[in-house]
């Protein structure tokens, strides 16, 4: 039985590593889908967006509010 405990801890460490190989629009389009419905567009605007999901992604918030337009539209 222990070893059906520890084969879930391993799933939930694999999915942290997406997020470590995707840089730029791929990793700001990650980061918007896994948003609570909630928190996404309209219920919080394009700059708070950019501003919350743009650290690590080497885009500067207005250029992340940019890129977040296409991903907002193609995910409403």
């Amino acid at each position: 039985m222990d070893e059906v405990l520890a084969e879930p801890a391993d799933s939930g460490d694999q999915s942290l590593e997406p997020e470590q190989d995707l840089t730029g629009v791929e990793l700001l389009e990650y980061r918007y889908l896994r948003l609570a419905a909630e928190q996404r567009f309209p219920n919080q605007s394009a700059s708070s967006l950019a501003r919350s999901l743009s650290p690590g992604t080497g885009f500067t918030e207005g250029t992340a509010r940019k890129y977040l337009k296409p991903i907002i539209d193609k995910h409403s």
